[in-house]
């Protein structure tokens, strides 16, 4: 699950991570009563979306106090990848000096974590290793002590204040389940690191220890987003016309990709995760059709999963509900052979190929 970055920011604030100076507001009425307490040259207006990139999708603007509410109506009547605004941060706009990267992932390959820094922070981490690879430096590291950090961060004036703050970034990351906890930029203010953005992921089956963040993300969620969560798989609204299927988070956006190399947009995606059965496609694909989409593309490596427990749902789903736009499906692993004999007597063809499926939904739909 992942949180906004006004959610993550707060945590970091419990943690004595430094974080702008800022508010929150719901509608444009509110940013009146929060300027007493908030009254600043100029502000960066947020949205909260669950994007990345937001700068260059225009969901960050700048104001000053006379433009103010006019950009917050502006973002509040946008939408973004098919996501609603329904909140703003609302914070100083602060000048940028110095940029760091910094972050720590899970590796489960590993069964580590993976500390993650840049002298080059600001923009996105891939497009950081893209274009300075060397920049980049990282360390596996499971108990993190002092001594390690010392050797790992270079010398500079900065660098007792890195360590200090990659300490706090893994008491985070142990504290809340965290797959990914990150600050991008972790900027120097008057010689203080401010972390001007939050990323935390946390990990799904372990949200049971987190009741509080699991009833307010709830609450935040659209009908479908809470008919996903309750079902155990994760929903992502996009903004294109063909609604993926598939399980794992490698597998989803390599599926995305292609979608998108072969000019086609994905509608939104449904990741039903390892281990799902004939209950969880079949509810998947229901959610799916209430959405209008023009055509459905399944994508699945079983392992856990088996492909004629996905089958089965496949079949159950196409005999109650006939529907009529392109509809294609890609299997490899656990029985697929069964799997692909149950469609062939159906008369749903199941391809072996990734490339091959997406070419023929893209071709389907236009």
């Amino acid at each position: 699950m992942r949180l906004t970055e006004f959610e993550g920011k707060q945590i970091f604030s419990k943690y004595k991570i430094k974080i702008p100076k800022g508010f929150l507001i719901s509608n444009p009425k509110e940013i009146v009563k929060n300027l007493d307490f908030n009254n600043f040259n100029e502000y960066s207006v947020k949205a909260q979306i669950l994007l990345g990139k937001r700068g260059k999708l225009g969901a960050i603007q700048f104001a000053d106090k006379s433009n103010l509410s006019q950009v917050a109506k502006s973002l509040f009547n946008k939408k973004f990848e098919g996501f609603d605004v329904n909140k703003l941060l609302i914070e100083e706009k602060i000048s940028l000096d110095k940029q760091f990267y910094l972050g720590i992932t899970l590796s489960r390959k590993d069964d580590s974590y993976i500390l993650v820094f840049s002298e080059q922070g600001g923009a996105d981490i891939e497009e950081i290793s893209k274009s300075s690879p060397e920049s980049i430096k990282k360390l596996a590291i499971l108990k993190p002590q002092r001594k390690n950090l010392i050797r790992f961060f270079p010398n500079s004036k900065f660098k007792d204040k890195l360590i200090d703050t990659a300490m706090k970034l893994f008491k985070i990351v142990y504290d809340y389940d965290a797959v990914l906890v990150e600050i991008n930029p972790l900027i120097n203010i008057k010689n203080h690191l401010v972390a001007l953005d939050s990323k935390i992921i946390i990990d799904d089956n372990a949200l049971f220890r987190h009741q509080d963040i699991a009833k307010e993300k709830e609450m935040q969620l659209s009908r479908i987003e809470r008919e996903a969560f309750h079902l155990g798989v994760s929903f992502v609204q996009l903004s294109g016309n063909i609604a993926v299927i598939s399980n794992g988070a490698g597998l989803v956006m390599a599926t995305l990709d292609l979608i998108d190399y072969y000019g086609g947009k994905p509608a939104n995606f449904l990741d039903i995760g390892a281990g799902a059965g004939m209950k969880e496609i079949f509810e998947g694909l229901k959610m799916l059709l209430e959405e209008k989409p023009k055509g459905i593309l399944i994508n699945i490596f079983a392992g856990m999963t088996r492909c004629d427990e996905i089958a089965n749902g496949i079949i159950k789903f196409r005999k109650q509900y006939k529907i009529k736009i392109p509809f294609v499906v890609r299997m490899i692993g656990t029985n697929e052979e069964d799997a692909k004999l149950m469609l062939k007597k159906e008369n749903i063809e199941m391809l072996d190929s990734m490339e091959e499926c997406v070419k023929k939904i893209v071709k389907e739909i236009h």
